[in-house]
């Protein structure tokens, strides 16, 4: 059996972060991230003529400062990745792959968590329980911004919890790191 270390990897607050969406806005009006702080979307397309810009949640930009803290732990750790995102709802873990390679981000996903109760610490603990047989997991972190809600409940040595505003910062990777060679 196969000896890994985990990380359950969260999209929004993680990855698609405040800063990222206000990068990607003052690109797009043309003016300075501090311009986009002081005002709203509404305003700027007032102020521009520009029409709203496309910002759902599943569109949100990635942030490339995250995506390297990512592959950094991906590349110290050896670590495999298992979407525990709400991002992964409806999708195959092909397609969960697919559509996170064009935001940038190309660490493959072995897995997703499942989605039986909307409970991120207890759907976490249903994939380590379903995939004992196949993987001996060595260490696991939980990367995701809402972990005071159940998951540290659950797993309250393994989270890692980056605020939405800056996402999975380089004090955050140290964490995970530290978390997952806790036993070397």
């Amino acid at each position: 059996m196969e000896k890994v270390k985990i990380v359950f990897w969260d999209c929004d607050g993680v990855v698609s972060t405040q800063d990222s969406l206000y990068n990607e806005l003052a690109n797009y009006f043309n003016c300075t991230v501090k311009e986009i702080e002081d005002g709203t979307p509404d305003e700027w397309c007032t102020k521009t003529g520009l029409p709203y810009p496309w910002v759902s949640m599943y569109h949100w930009p990635f942030d490339p400062e995250v995506i390297k803290r990512a592959y950094r732990l991906h590349a110290l750790t050896k670590a495999k990745f298992v979407m525990c995102s709400s991002w992964r709802i409806g999708k195959t873990v092909e397609e969960i792959n697919d559509e996170q390679a064009t935001k940038g981000f190309r660490i493959k996903f072995i897995d997703k968590t499942p989605n039986f109760c909307g409970k991120r610490g207890e759907e976490i603990q249903k994939w380590l329980d379903d995939n004992k047989e196949k993987y001996d997991v060595e260490s696991y972190v939980i990367i995701d911004d809402d972990s005071s809600y159940d998951i540290r409940e659950f797993h309250p040595d393994n989270c890692v919890e980056p605020i939405f505003k800056t996402g999975f910062t380089e004090e955050l990777l140290e964490e995970a790191l530290n978390i997952l060679n806790k036993h070397e």
